[in-house]
């Protein structure tokens, strides 16, 4: 089967559009991908939950310190990650804690072997007393405080 001059010419201009329009696709898709990969307002499912999570834990123990404040009249001993849950859990009368209130209750996935209360990122929650009141703090995803993405709760 012959083709015309005019027929092969139209079947070229056909595949170089194609060829054009297929590049242009590919730059795009990577373009795109590369903005929305670097983008720091891109947060995931996962990383809502954790941060929700880190937000509930953080203000449990804010509560919990305040709510011991209220019936002792002073915070705990120590802001001390481990010894402060373990004054705030337990339900048994102490030296820290005589009447044996439980203050505060935290799932047992967030708190490490050594009693010490984690964050979803597996750092330990940042707890500070002051004039003011109690703030707990969670370094958020990077795993380092006084950064941008922290989680403060302040009571």
């Amino acid at each position: 089967m012959l083709y015309s001059w005019w027929q092969v010419l139209q079947k070229l201009k056909f595949v170089k559009m194609l060829a054009v329009l297929g590049i242009l696709g590919l730059l795009f898709l990577i373009l795109g991908l590369c903005g929305y990969l670097s983008s720091p307002s891109v947060e995931t499912d996962s990383q809502k939950k954790w941060r929700i999570v880190a937000a509930l834990n953080a203000d449990q123990l804010a509560v919990g310190c305040d709510a011991y404040k209220k019936q002792y009249g002073h915070f705990p001993s120590t802001a001390e990650n481990a010894p402060l849950y373990a004054i705030l859990h337990s339900n048994q009368p102490s030296p820290d804690n005589q009447q044996g209130i439980r203050f505060a209750d935290i799932g047992p996935k967030y708190i490490d072997p050594n009693g010490v209360v984690l964050d979803p990122w597996k750092t330990p929650y940042r707890i500070v007393f002051d004039d003011q009141g109690v703030t707990v703090t969670s370094a958020g995803a990077d795993k380092l405080f006084d950064t941008p993405d922290d989680l403060t709760k302040r009571r």
